[in-house]
């Protein structure tokens, strides 16, 4: 499955429960409102925009820019969200507000794999909202990111023991939590420069290293190729040849290969945490 595709659907369950709950049906918003409620979320923005600039009201701003981070959201345009949210002046504002901006902000940092400022604007909350629904399963989800791997196992079983409606759900989704969590299971932390030195001496070794033997293959055998079409070109005199067709590509191929080896170990590493968090967040589904 496309790594895109997959990122983004490790996202669904965290974007349905931020919605437009917070935001007040009536008044200056509502023409907002009605426009982001029926998806026309570039149009949204601008009206939120409109009211955020003619308003003197410190609450009618924050509002107006929450309602505009909302739009960039769900239009994916987190950089775009941070950037609005970071404009609220937040000590004036009532608590509940103050809080769900706050956690916004912490959902845009996870979507843009921003885990250890995602967990930064939890804790902000954590005292006024220390158990609610939306707060601690978005905190479990960036400590898997952080590889906080024991805090976020105790998080969940603690949420888990919180919310679970019956005794039996409970034991039973305790045993899944913890066989989730177990040593084996865990994602594992692929390093980039770890990849791109063990290509370093055997070419390929990186890409097998990252888990994609396939590839590591290819690129041994091109670059072994190569190499043998070079002696081959000089020991027959032609040098040029030899030099140019033969080991100048070599480099070409062997350098590359060390790039794509360290861009797997990130991309694996990705993929792995993906599908644990994906995994966790089925569990946080079965709790709710």
């Amino acid at each position: 499955m496309n790594i895109v595709i997959k990122y983004y659907l490790t996202c669904i369950f965290l974007c349905g429960i931020s919605l437009t709950d917070a935001l007040s049906q009536e008044g200056e918003l509502s023409k907002a409102n009605r426009l982001f409620d029926s998806q026309q979320y570039f149009e949204a923005a601008i009206e939120y925009e409109r009211i955020a600039f003619n308003s003197s009201d410190a609450e009618m701003i924050a509002r107006a820019k929450y309602g505009k981070a909302l739009s960039h959201r769900y239009q994916n345009k987190f950089s775009k969200a941070l950037h609005e949210l970071n404009g609220v002046f937040l000590p004036t504002l009532n608590n509940p507000l103050r809080s769900k901006i706050l956690y916004e902000k912490a959902l845009n940092h996870y979507l843009l794999d921003q885990e250890q400022e995602a967990l930064w604007e939890l804790n902000k909350i954590k005292n006024s909202h220390p158990h609610t629904r939306k707060v601690i399963p978005l905190k479990i989800l960036s400590l898997n990111k952080a590889r906080k791997f024991d805090k976020a196992y105790k998080t969940l079983i603690t949420f888990l023991q919180e919310e679970a409606d019956n005794d039996q759900k409970m034991m039973s989704l305790a045993t899944d939590i913890q066989a989730l969590y177990s040593k084996d299971n865990l994602p594992k932390a692929y390093k980039e420069q770890v990849a791109r030195d063990w290509s370093r001496f055997i070419p390929g070794a990186g890409q097998i290293y990252s888990k994609h033997p396939g590839e590591g293959m290819i690129s041994l055998l091109l670059n072994g190729a190569l190499i043998i079409f070079g002696i081959h070109q000089i020991w027959n005199a032609y040098y040029f040849t030899g030099y140019m067709a033969g080991f100048g590509v070599m480099y070409k191929t062997y350098t590359g290969g060390m790039t794509n080896a360290a861009n797997l170990a990130k991309t694996q590493t990705h993929n792995e945490m993906v599908t644990f968090n994906q995994q966790v967040i089925s569990i946080i589904q079965e709790i709710n």
